[in-house]
């Protein structure tokens, strides 16, 4: 029996976007949500089929879709379909893959300034409608040069490609595009692991015979794998999984080349590696796997697993023809005194090739140079996305802290915290979710900001906390500030109110200040809650008893009461009987006389005494009566004094001696 040789790609397999993807749909999963994708998650029949299996639910269309979790595809899609699904009020989770989200961005800010976007990819593509779509309908597709040369170029273009597109096609299309456009900004945005690994099929084709490339018909990425493999002149099969070799000619291959798609799992390239190995043992002179070879490369990115830990270096096993080496001194970014601190025997990790081969035979590995690379790719991607980031800080600088996020980051002072910290050693030691503000990976540049994190979920808490503010729930609060109309109070959760003056107090006031002082604490309550404008109206004299409840009780009709004049009208005076009770002295009622205007009797502040002669609890209404509440005596006085006609403007001898003329008299006339 006769087996060829078979090479493995240096780099193939799914990308980190897909992954992301599929573990966003996992992790729902397992908190126990109906998920939903809208269309195919990612672009390979077996993965849909196994998340169909656990049950994920598939739709086309948002509308359909009315519970449960919406997760968006790894290719993205356009700002239309994120609107509708926040219309619908959907839970969504975005797995777009980082490199696209970057490049919707880039879109983004090309049409705000004015530039005319040239998308260079298939415009059926699902990517690439998605970014039309942040071009606002307006960009132009182009799928060659050829496209160029009869399309309405603006003078002013930003070109941007696909993230699966050919670099050679790229190129073409750009060259075409500075004939036509005075002012071009071109933004290469093709998947830098696309690259490699049309890169590395390119290099396999040259070793071997045939090439199986391991992918679906839908998947752009892997047919652009089999073009890349036949233009090399080497023939190439693409096959979905390990049925599909059974209808593969092996017959007269030496040597064969595998590789795979960016979206085909792991599984289904050992399924069909074993199916290759079984379906040689059966066929005299086709294909076996008794000589497989990965193709090891410096600089290459292997997974290994540890099979000896020694004081100063450690083995892994890389599934090459020998184990490699890792020095001391490139197992972390850490200071290690052993290498037992960083690992141990049976560990699966990810190391560089430093070399296939030192002084003595061996391949060196780096454990800390793999683990730097991972953190780029974090970092570009926390970048991206806008997610948080986790890092120690490590040290105190001028101007800031430095924090370990795989590699050395600088967080400014000014974005340590929500508020300025004067003294920044006690955060050594202490881990701190940040935003990624800066990357540059050329430069070792790492720019984060912990403010914005905080901001971020401050905000998102704010909007939790309104959405379950509910009018006529009484909270505890503190005053923040006091102005001319009212006071702001923080309710908590992020919330702050206005309580206005007109509702602090049943009585009346003009000065707030009067009521409340910052830093007290009120129980208020929820009058009204705007939503969309996010503005809280609260009450305190609605947290007190109703002044005007069970208002016939305390005030029958006939009873004599005292107050205080608070305000004069045309039309009579108020009274103020007790706080948040005024009654009405109607100007008929203000004296026996005729009176023009309520000042010739009463002035404001003046306590008077009134009868209460109407009670209308249901219109706070009280109308009272100063005439009324006369004593006898001086309603007679005013009787006589009217009955002499005009009442004297003062006093007169009659009603100085009036008395003392009338008491002599009636002595004479008993002496006689």
């Amino acid at each position: 029996m006769r087996y060829a040789r078979v090479i493995l790609a240096r780099k193939f397999g799914m990308c980190y976007g897909v992954r992301r993807a599929i573990d966003i749909v996992v992790r729902s999963l397992k908190m126990g949500e109906v998920v939903y994708t809208l269309g195919p998650l990612v672009h390979n029949t077996s993965v849909i089929d196994w998340l169909s299996s656990m049950g994920v639910l598939m739709e086309r269309d948002v509308t359909s879709i009315d519970r449960g979790t919406l997760v968006i595809p790894s290719h993205g899609v356009g700002p239309e379909v994120l609107e509708a699904c926040k219309r619908q009020g959907l839970k969504t989770l975005d797995a777009t893959c980082p490199n696209v989200r970057r490049t919707q961005q880039l879109v983004e800010r090309l049409t705000r300034s004015g530039y005319q976007v040239v998308i260079v990819g298939d415009p059926d593509h699902t990517e690439v409608k998605g970014l039309a779509g942040y071009a606002g309908g307006k960009a132009l597709v182009v799928s060659s040069a050829g496209d160029v040369r009869g399309a309405d170029i603006s003078p002013r273009a930003g070109v941007v490609a696909q993230s699966t597109l050919p670099l050679g096609v790229f190129c073409e299309v750009v060259e075409a595009l500075k004939a036509r456009a005075p002012e071009i900004i071109v933004n290469n945005t093709i998947c830098a692991a696309t690259s490699k690994r049309q890169e590395a099929a390119r290099e396999l084709a040259r070793q071997a015979d045939l090439v199986l490339v391991i992918g679906s018909e839908t998947s752009a990425n892997a047919r652009r794998l089999k073009e890349i493999v036949e233009e090399e002149g080497t023939r190439a099969e693409l096959v979905e999984n390990a049925r599909a070799c059974e209808l593969v000619d092996f017959s007269g291959v030496k040597t064969l080349g595998v590789t795979a798609g960016a979206s085909t799992p792991s599984w289904v390239i050992e399924e069909v590696l074993a199916r290759m190995s079984a379906f040689g043992e059966e066929n005299e002179g086709a294909v076996g796997m008794a000589d497989v070879e990965r193709e090891l490369h410096e600089g290459d990115l292997v997974r290994g697993t540890v099979v000896k830990v020694g004081q100063d270096e450690v083995l892994v096993d890389i599934g090459y023809k020998s184990e490699g080496v890792i020095p001391l001194s490139e197992l972390s970014t850490a200071k290690l005194e052993s290498a037992s601190e960083a690992v141990s025997v049976g560990d699966e990790i990810d190391v560089e090739v430093l070399s296939l081969e030192d002084k003595d035979g061996n391949i060196v590995l780096s454990k800390k140079r793999a683990d730097i690379e991972k953190a780029w790719e974090r970092i570009m991607n926390a970048m991206a996305t806008e997610e948080p980031i986790e890092g120690k800080v490590t040290d105190v600088v001028k101007g800031g802290v430095v924090v370990d996020v795989g590699v050395r980051g600088f967080v400014p002072a000014s974005h340590i915290g929500l508020r300025p910290v004067r003294d920044l050693h006690p955060l050594i030691g202490t881990t701190i979710r940040m935003k990624v503000l800066e990357a540059e990976k050329d430069r070792n540049n790492v720019v984060l900001s912990e403010r914005a994190v905080l901001e971020r979920e401050a905000q998102e808490a704010r909007k939790r906390a309104l959405e379950s503010l509910k009018e006529g729930e009484v909270r505890e609060g503190i005053v923040r500030r006091v102005v001319n109309f009212g006071a702001f109070v923080d309710i908590g959760d992020g919330l702050e109110g206005l309580l206005h003056v007109s509702d602090m107090t049943w009585g009346r006031t003009r000065d707030p200040k009067a009521i409340v002082s910052e830093g007290e604490k009120v129980r208020v309550k929820v009058l009204s809650v705007d939503r969309e404008r996010e503005r809280i109206s609260l009450g305190l004299k609605q947290t007190m008893p109703d002044p005007w409840q069970n208002i016939e009780s305390r005030y029958p009709i006939g009873s004599i009461v005292t107050g205080k004049v608070t305000k004069l009208v045309d039309f009579g005076a108020f009274v103020e009987l007790e706080d948040g009770v005024e009654g009405l002295v109607h100007i008929s009622q203000l004296s026996d006389r005729r009176v023009a205007k309520p000042d010739e009797v009463v002035r404001p502040g003046q306590e008077v005494t009134v009868k209460v002669i109407s009670v209308k609890s249901a219109d706070r209404r009280i109308g009272l009566s100063i005439k009324e509440a006369q004593p006898e005596k001086e309603k007679e006085d005013y009787r006589r004094y009217a009955s002499r006609g005009t009442e004297p403007a003062g006093p007169t001898l009659g009603d100085v001696f009036g008395d003392l003329f009338e008491r002599e008299a009636r002595e004479g006339k008993e002496d006689k």
